[in-house]
């Protein structure tokens, strides 16, 4: 099955996030892989939630604690179904080089709110 994932890291967590993976996860009929990025940092209770009344798309949780480039990169290439990463704006990713983000085997979609 395909699978997007969605990186997250702590303190870095729109609701609006999480309605656009879902909402991409239908219509392209994938799963939803949740990366948390955070160190010594419970799950936020918005994505507790989300993850327990999400029905419509199977959805996984993986927590991981490094650097979120490297990580990231790590899942992606451990998983050959992840299609599509989604993340909040790349300028908070700090430590990565900008062609890191070119040479990963799929494509990085960008989420920045639309206003209303």
């Amino acid at each position: 099955m395909r699978k997007v994932l969605l990186a997250v890291k702590e303190n870095e967590l729109p609701e609006y996030m999480l309605h656009y993976a879902s909402n991409l996860c239908q219509r392209i009929e994938a799963g939803l892989d949740v990366l948390w990025i955070a160190t010594n940092q419970p799950i936020p209770q918005i994505l507790t939630n989300f993850l327990k009344n999400t029905r419509q798309i199977p959805c996984q949780l993986i927590q991981c604690s490094g650097e979120p480039a490297v990580e990231i990169q790590r899942y992606v290439y451990s998983d050959q179904h992840i299609v599509m990463i989604v993340m909040h704006s790349m300028e908070t990713w700090q430590g990565s080089n900008p062609r890191f983000w070119e040479k990963l085997p799929c494509p990085v979609v960008v989420v920045n709110q639309v206003p209303k």
